[in-house]
């Protein structure tokens, strides 16, 4: 690396230090299509800001993106407001409640378990399989899950396009973080962007980070979704108690809920996920400390 970039590594990535995620959550294994956005402008009427703005010839909208597309392709060209009228759509649509990842969470899903430089290792020979960079995009997004997943079963963390998430932006950060949970500074102008996209290869890792005002919109940003795990008292929605869960966990470290499949760390989670991932937390009881890999199996 030249010194622009170890300059930029060492004020905006260093130190690492550790974070520890205690609540749940289910993240999309894909960047949001334009096929999915299109519902929320046809249910709402919705107008992105993109599209408000003067026009001529080289605008860009998420329906002029500036090369051909396929509903399959990842919206690009939606600001931070745009995102946000998204996500309260489908909150209020799926009564649930959908965010944008926070960086943490963002790193923790893209890394999925790995301290490499990408979730597939340090060879970066092995880049075009898993990302769509400017070495192999043909100078626009592709179709969403067309690159091999991470091994939590999400595609196109490492290219196709940029993501919005929903911590504001400090280079300096990472020096006082907190530990649990972290959400970012607490005011700010401008919001964290992760992932590489297709028309770079040089910040495809895993830790790179950079920032944009809210009112960017661009071909290479989109956004991914995360969805909110809700627990009362121990349950998730009527099933049994976490504690219960690691009691019945069998030899083999796999048994079946209603609805679940559950598999403890260290099994192949290499098998593709369509739809939505929920990703790991940790469980304790008094006796033992366990990881679990949970996955929605209507969506395998």
């Amino acid at each position: 690396a030249g010194p622009d970039i170890l300059n930029r590594i060492r004020k905006a990535e260093q130190p690492q230090h550790r974070v520890v995620i205690t609540k749940p959550f289910r993240m999309s294994a894909t960047e949001v299509t334009i096929g999915q956005f299109k519902k929320f402008v046809a249910a709402t009427g919705y107008q992105t800001y993109a599209e408000n703005q003067p026009q001529n010839e080289k605008s860009k909208t998420y329906l002029k993106p500036g090369y051909p597309f396929t509903d399959e392709s990842p919206v690009t060209s939606v600001n931070r407001e745009d995102v946000v009228a998204y996500i309260r759509w489908l909150s209020d649509t799926e009564n649930a409640t959908y965010r944008l990842p926070t960086e943490a969470e963002w790193e923790y899903a893209c890394r999925a378990g790995t301290d490499t430089l990408w979730s597939f290792g340090d060879d970066r020979s092995q880049m075009d399989q898993h990302a769509w960079s400017i070495t192999n995009s043909q100078v626009r997004a592709q179709p969403v899950g067309t690159r091999r997943p991470n091994a939590f079963g999400l595609f196109d963390m490492h290219g196709n396009l940029s993501e919005w998430c929903q911590d504001t932006f400090d280079e300096e950060w990472y020096a006082k973080s907190p530990t649990e949970n972290p959400t970012g500074p607490l005011t700010g102008t401008l919001y964290v962007i992760r992932g590489g996209n297709w028309d770079y290869n040089s910040i495809l890792r895993s830790a790179f980070r950079t920032a944009h005002t809210p009112d960017v919109f661009g071909y290479t940003i989109g956004f991914r979704v995360v969805r909110e795990i809700e627990f009362v008292s121990g349950l998730e929605r009527g099933e049994v108690p976490w504690f219960d869960w690691i009691k019945g966990k069998t030899q083999q470290g796999i048994f079946k809920l209603p609805g679940w499949v559950v598999e403890e760390n260290g099994l192949s989670t290499s098998e593709v996920i369509k739809g939505e991932a929920l990703l790991k937390r940790e469980m304790r009881d008094s006796e033992s400390r366990v990881t679990f890999l949970l996955r929605d199996s209507a969506g395998v």
